[in-house]
């Protein structure tokens, strides 16, 4: 997983944030995309929806004209066999009526028809020709011209197949159109009382007739009759009086829920289906008395009544139909009003946010371009140009001096930095150069006082040698001396000459040891001079740690502001850390400096005190040799008594022996000082060389950088 987002990371570098951002936003407007199709979709399948509808509308409503005027075409002829009126001139006129309907229907089937696959061709591949408009329509030209040469029965049945085959392409028409099938429309109710409920009123205002004009043929009572009728009459009082007005009641109702267009139901539809129930409650009355017998209305009247009120309830249907269509219209129209207005406001929206992407990139864009601008210049070591960069991007947009509180933008907080970096890096970088320059001033104190101090010790070792060789022979002199005193016992004739002897050599002793006390006095001072110079030494260390220290804290400060800007401070982190690493070395060097001036101090203040202690051990050798100077020349004026005189010569000798060797064991001991320092002095020239180089390559780093107001 890891792998496979670096791998991602690697290709996105290969884009700009402008173009990231547009990939945003179209991955943002893909699934906005699609549910704006499924919800566009969902409107253009309402869209088609109601188009079914009013498809089957268009198709239905001359079929429910088709449905009365047949029924009323029936009324005439069985009510002509029965009374023996002639009807005929009604009843062309409705043959014209019907022929009109069926023109009417056929060019509805041919216009609209495959839509709700009614045509004539579905029909036929499904084998239901038999309901296409055309054939019902050669049924009914046949049961025309069979009309007159056929019984009443045989005319019943053609009547009842056209008048089922019509409900049968009713039926099919209210199925595959989807009428009636949206309970939550303005079109359910409408479509309810003219698809439903009206057809089958129809059907059973021509059944009541039907039975009333039989029970008026025969005057007995027949209780079939009165058990139907009261059937026909209940179930028409139901629907006249309950449930077409209930749905019209709950169209009315639901109408500003939905539309809100629909005042024509309320005020046209709902008065005449007022009067219309009024009418057709009278209607059922008269039919259920003529089925009781308790009144005889006569068929001639009764036919033109039952027509009227059947062409009274074709109006009503129309009407139904009227309010329908309109329903439906405003349905399409509204829809197309939702899909043009989600499309706008999704087309505003995506417009909007192409803007939105556009001005937020250039947000980012133009800081990130001036930050990688500065960050570049940093990076080459111009911290003019940098500087420069800084005060055009402020002055340009405003930006304030300190941390905006209110102010979250990530790019500007980033600008805001590293302008803090830079010029803290500009300060920092000249306190380096300062403490550069203190550092090779005091590395060349350093290197002065290292040279003065190998001459003084060089200076020293050669005294010493001197002393020591005549340390040497100050010690042979007293042994060859002790010899001859003890020999003077023997030769008491030669003791004048000897004495003259020893005299000139106590005198040679005297002035070596002169010049020796004056050699160890000389190099006493050289010692002392030294712990001085090592001491100021030291105090330069010390600010060569502090500086080194403070160096190190500014690197480490650097680090972390580097750290804080991400890959545009990986420059400036390499040069952090190359300012650490000499400052860790100066540290270093400083403190084996200061390791090795502080053994070197131990080594001067032991050369110090050893050269007192020679110093005293010579004032008291010279101190002898002017006692041992006395007694010769006492032994010059007291030759006679020269036994005696010698032997305390020869004890005063052997002192001096005794003395001279101490002098020879201390030149030992501080010719091994001597070499000790040398050596000291030779790794601390070293030690300071390599503080020269680091000083040396310090300012070269910080010499990359150009600095300007």
């Amino acid at each position: 997983m890891k792998k496979l987002i670096l791998k991602l990371n690697i290709i996105l570098r290969r884009f700009t944030v402008l173009t990231k951002l547009i990939l945003i936003g179209l991955l943002l407007g893909v699934p906005l995309t699609i549910m704006l199709f499924i919800n566009l979709s969902n409107l253009l399948e309402s869209v088609e929806f109601v188009r079914m509808e009013k498809a089957g509308v268009k198709i239905f409503r001359p079929l429910s004209a088709l449905q009365v005027h047949l029924m009323e075409h029936k009324s005439y002829t069985f009510a002509g066999t029965a009374s023996g009126h002639d009807f005929q001139s009604q009843i062309a006129a409705l043959n014209s009526q019907i022929k009109d309907e069926f023109d009417k229907l056929t060019a509805a089937s041919l216009d609209v028809g495959e839509l709700i696959s009614v045509d004539e061709e579905t029909l036929s591949r499904e084998k239901e020709y038999y309901v296409a408009p055309r054939a019902l329509l050669s049924q009914w030209e046949k049961l025309i011209s069979k009309g007159r040469n056929i019984s009443d029965a045989e005319l019943q049945i053609e009547y009842d197949k056209l008048s089922n085959d019509i409900q049968k392409l009713m039926k099919l028409i209210t199925i595959r159109s989807r009428l009636i099938l949206d309970p939550a429309g303005d079109s359910y109710y409408l479509m309810y009382v003219a698809v439903h409920k009206m057809p089958k009123v129809h059907d059973l205002m021509g059944s009541s007739f039907l039975l009333a004009i039989e029970d008026e043929k025969d005057t007995l009572f027949n209780s079939d009759r009165l058990s139907e009728m009261i059937y026909l009459s209940r179930s028409l009082k139901v629907n006249i009086t309950d449930e077409i007005p209930s749905s019209i009641s709950s169209t009315i109702d639901l109408d500003p829920e939905f539309n809100g267009e629909l005042e024509s139901i309320a005020q046209t539809l709902s008065p005449m289906l007022d009067r219309y129930r009024s009418e057709m409650v009278s209607l059922i009355e008269i039919y259920e008395n003529i089925i009781r017998n308790n009144r005889s209305y006569g068929i001639e009247e009764l036919t033109s009544l039952t027509i009227a009120k059947l062409d009274q309830s074709l109006e009503f249907t129309n009407a139904t139909f009227a309010e329908l269509e309109k329903v439906l219209n405003v349905a399409v129209n509204r829809t197309y009003f939702r899909i043009v207005f989600r499309l706008m406001i999704a087309g505003g929206a995506f417009v909007l946010a192409m803007i939105f992407i556009y001005f937020t990139a250039r947000g980012i864009i133009t800081p990130v371009t001036g930050v990688a601008e500065i960050a570049n210049s940093l990076a080459d070591g111009d911290i003019k140009t940098s500087k420069e960069r800084i005060r055009a991007l402020e002055t340009k947009y405003l930006v304030t001096k300190g941390k905006a509180e209110k102010e979250k933008d990530e790019i500007w907080n980033l600008f805001r930095a590293i302008r803090t970096t830079i010029f803290d890096l500009e300060a920092l970088l000249g306190e380096v150069g300062k403490a550069g320059i203190a550092v090779t001033s005091a590395v060349t104190q350093i290197s002065s006082s290292v040279q003065a101090l190998n001459a003084a010790i060089n200076q020293q070792a050669a005294s010493t040698a001197e002393v020591n060789a005549t340390g040497k022979e100050i010690y042979s002199s007293s042994i060859h001396l002790s010899r001859t005193v003890d020999e003077v016992a023997d030769k008491s004739g030669k003791s004048l000459q000897l004495a003259d002897r020893g005299v000139a050599g106590l005198n040679e002793i005297t002035g070596s040891m002169t010049s020796l006390e004056e050699g160890s006095r000389d190099i006493s001072e050289k010692l002392a001079l030294l712990y001085q110079k090592t001491a100021n030494i030291s105090n330069v260390i010390t600010t060569i740690t502090k500086i080194a220290t403070q160096t190190n804290l500014l690197s480490l400060n650097a680090s972390i502001e580097a750290e804080k800007a991400g890959e545009y401070g990986a420059g400036f982190s390499i040069v952090a850390s190359e300012i650490k690493r000499l400052a860790d070395e100066t540290a270093m060097a400083a403190l084996e400096i200061e390791e090795m001036i502080h053994e070197m101090q131990q080594a001067v203040k032991s050369g110090v005190i050893g050269v007192e202690v020679y110093a005293g051990t010579t004032r008291s050798s010279a101190g002898r040799i002017s006692g041992i100077a006395e007694s010769i020349n006492e032994i010059i004026q007291y030759t006679r008594d020269v036994l005696p005189s010698f032997e305390a010569v020869s004890s005063q000798m052997k002192m001096q022996t005794d003395g001279a060797a101490q002098i020879s064991d201390a030149m030992s001991e501080l010719n091994t000082v001597a070499l000790h320092t040398r050596e000291s002095i030779s790794e601390f020239t070293e030690i300071t060389q390599r503080l020269e180089g680091a000083v040396v390559s310090l300012r070269e780093v910080v010499s990359k950088f150009r600095f300007g107001g």
